[in-house]
């Protein structure tokens, strides 16, 4: 969806085509369009400023970081929330950006449940720190 109230888009943090690429070209019609119209999952469709959301494309983490460097934590967190709820895979180039946007994530969180993942971070300030949510 783009161009909502006040400039805001409604971005899927893993790109269909992304997902597709990772396991959902094996999905079943019926679950690719549960993937793409998912509003239970806690981060799989966020609301964007629809600036920065068309560079982003279909790219994943190796390809695309957010421009405001305090962004990258959240990003990195959501993306890794995302997956396992639907079982997508990470290739290589991307894991290894997601473990290089981590460093800097002292302060941002990860849980992984039978029911999914949940990640908890917080923006603040423009020095880049994650700070934890509250």
């Amino acid at each position: 969806m783009s161009g909502g109230p006040a400039g805001l888009d409604i971005d899927h943090m893993e790109p269909l085509a992304e997902a597709w690429d990772s396991v959902a070209s094996k999905w079943t019609d019926e679950r690719s369009e549960r993937y793409a119209n998912d509003l239970d999952a806690h981060r799989s469709l966020v609301a964007v400023s629809s600036g920065p959301n068309p560079s982003k494309g279909d790219q994943d983490p190796a390809e695309w970081k957010p421009p405001a460097k305090c962004a990258s934590c959240t990003y990195a967190t959501d993306w890794v929330t995302a997956k396992p709820g639907w079982k997508l895979t990470i290739d290589h180039a991307e894991g290894k950006a997601l473990a290089k946007l981590a460093t800097s994530c002292t302060e941002a969180t990860v849980k992984f449940t039978r029911d999914g993942a949940r990640g908890a971070v917080r923006c603040e300030g423009g020095d880049g720190r994650a700070n934890p949510a509250g």
